[in-house]
């Protein structure tokens, strides 16, 4: 059987902060695009929503040892959210503490509705409930457009650090 014709990927991002525009989280979503453009939806899926929770590692940490200073292995695990997943009550509500802004403001456009839908969807993958279909597009541009929230609400918090 012939491999499928590729499809277009979903949009390309731009981070600005280099939480998410460092080549771990970045390369991971540019992955996930390409996944998607090979109709690998599952593996696409996945990939994006790694690129969301390693580059809001890479913010939380930054935030924390702003906050409380160097910090241990044991005050770094105590301190991080228990998950990275936004859909997490303990992670959103770090996040507002943190940057003072909530990732599901502003509503329009939809990116809280649609990133909640993605993690939604990449549980199924993950839990073997689905192997993923064509939705997988929106799904990684949901994630895309979710990154890119939290790389605004970095770029006000780096503006507002009093170590910048």
């Amino acid at each position: 059987m012939p491999d499928p014709t590729p499809i277009a990927a979903p949009p390309p991002i731009a981070p600005q902060t280099p939480y998410f525009a460092d080549v771990f989280p970045f390369g991971m979503y540019n992955n996930a695009r390409w996944q998607i453009s090979q109709h690998q939806f599952a593996a696409g899926v996945l990939l994006a929503q790694a690129a969301v929770e390693m580059g809001a590692r890479h913010a939380f940490l930054l935030m924390l040892v702003r906050r409380h200073g160097p910090l241990s292995d044991e005050e770094r695990d105590q301190l991080l959210p228990s998950s990275l997943s936004f859909l997490q009550d303990d992670c959103r509500a770090l996040w507002c503490e943190l940057t003072g802004r909530r990732v599901s403001r502003p509503k329009d456009p939809p990116v809280w509705t649609n990133y909640e839908r993605h993690v939604h969807y990449r549980n199924a993958i993950a839990h073997g409930d689905t192997w993923g279909d064509s939705w997988g597009w929106q799904s990684v541009a949901a994630a895309g457009q979710f990154i890119l929230r939290l790389d605004e609400h970095m770029a006000a918090v780096d503006r507002d650090a009093p170590d910048r």
